[in-house]
């Protein structure tokens, strides 16, 4: 089962922040380690390690490197720039088009980053993406209903993946 992890659970491995999920993620990492989950991220989630302070900072960003990428898809295309000059202005209005996928996670209430995160794991094809805090859980079911793909938390899948 291809599983794509958010940062939030990126930095839960790196950092022990997510105290309610920590007992969870040795069991995520045991069934990657078994191949019953293939483990993935994003650029996206290197972006936002990157902002990071402090001196757990080096642990998230080698969790990070140790996972596979899922191919990078930007958001939102710029296809030009319409220009307009005349004696006593100049307007440049730019012409912007988003990713389809992404517009719709956007209207579901998804912020960017969410919305781009998902959108990523949508077009990687994978069957869940793991997700520590509950912005994300609070729009589950109607992005599941949607898209195809799971959102739940890492206690919820290792609860999946040991009921036989």
């Amino acid at each position: 089962m291809k599983v794509y992890l958010d940062n939030s659970v990126v930095s839960a491995l790196g950092r022990d922040d997510t105290p309610q999920e920590s007992t969870s993620l040795p069991a995520v990492l045991q069934a990657f380690d078994a191949g019953t989950l293939d483990l993935c991220t994003s650029k996206v989630t290197g972006d936002e390690i990157e902002k990071y302070k402090g001196d757990k900072k080096r642990f998230v960003e080698f969790i990070y490197r140790l996972l596979k990428k899922v191919p990078y898809v930007e958001s939102q295309k710029l296809l030009g720039i319409n220009v307009y000059v005349d004696r006593y202005t100049c307007i440049n209005s730019p012409m912007i088009e988003d990713h389809p996928i992404w517009a719709r996670l956007r209207a579901i209430g998804l912020d960017e980053i969410d919305a781009h995160h998902v959108m990523l794991a949508i077009k990687a094809g994978c069957a869940v993406f793991l997700k520590c805090d509950r912005r994300l859980l609070n729009r589950a079911s109607h992005i599941e209903q949607e898209f195809k793909i799971r959102i739940i938390r890492p206690s919820d899948l290792v609860q999946e993946i040991s009921t036989p």
